[in-house]
């Protein structure tokens, strides 16, 4: 879900360099516009970056979250197999003496 919206982001962003680089190749502007343009292309390359940078910190925040589950199920099965190991003889036991026979 994180990935989607991160990815989402990188794809609404990618399309402003080729913008600014269609701006900047037009010979309408000015000098300076020209090198607002490229401080503006590198800043869209460092936030690109930085998403990239987030991405993978995403993709490793949900792998231990997917870890922290896995051993909380362990946790419990392995609860649920000792209280099933100590109960299920001792009904047992008491199955077999609480008949009734005739």
């Amino acid at each position: 879900e994180i990935k989607l919206e991160v990815y989402d982001l990188i794809r609404s962003i990618r399309p402003l360099r080729s913008v600014c680089k269609h701006l900047k190749e037009g010979e309408v502007i000015g000098k300076t516009v020209s090198m607002y343009l490229d401080d503006v292309n590198d800043e869209i390359e460092s936030t690109i970056e930085d998403i990239q940078h987030i991405r993978q910190m995403a993709v490793t925040l949900e792998a231990a979250h997917q870890r922290h589950r896995e051993k909380s199920t362990n946790d419990t099965l392995f609860a649920l197999g000792i209280l099933s190991a100590i109960f299920l003889p001792l009904q047992l036991a008491t199955g077999w003496y609480g008949m009734n026979f005739v």
